[in-house]
């Protein structure tokens, strides 16, 4: 029963030290995990974001298509 008594003291000892050396270490993790989700937050507006303007552009294009294609109707039945 004296091992066990020691390995306590020891235990209770320790644990201490090493949660004060690791204690920076969860702050660290704490602060990339905080960014990484920040990150990704800002990585899904800028998908949404570029999904709206392709839709746009996209729009543009069907409408510059059919103004092409009037003029050149246009041109035709001039001649």
């Amino acid at each position: 029963m004296v091992i066990n008594e020691s390995l306590k003291e020891i235990s209770t000892s320790i644990y201490p030290l090493i949660a004060d050396k690791l204690s920076p270490l969860v702050d660290i993790f704490r602060i990339v995990g905080i960014a990484a989700i920040a990150y990704l937050v800002i990585l899904i507006t800028r998908g949404i974001i570029n999904i709206k303007n392709a839709r746009r552009i996209k729009r543009i294009e069907e409408k510059l298509d059919l103004l092409i294609a009037s003029q050149k109707l246009g041109k035709l039945k001039k001649k």
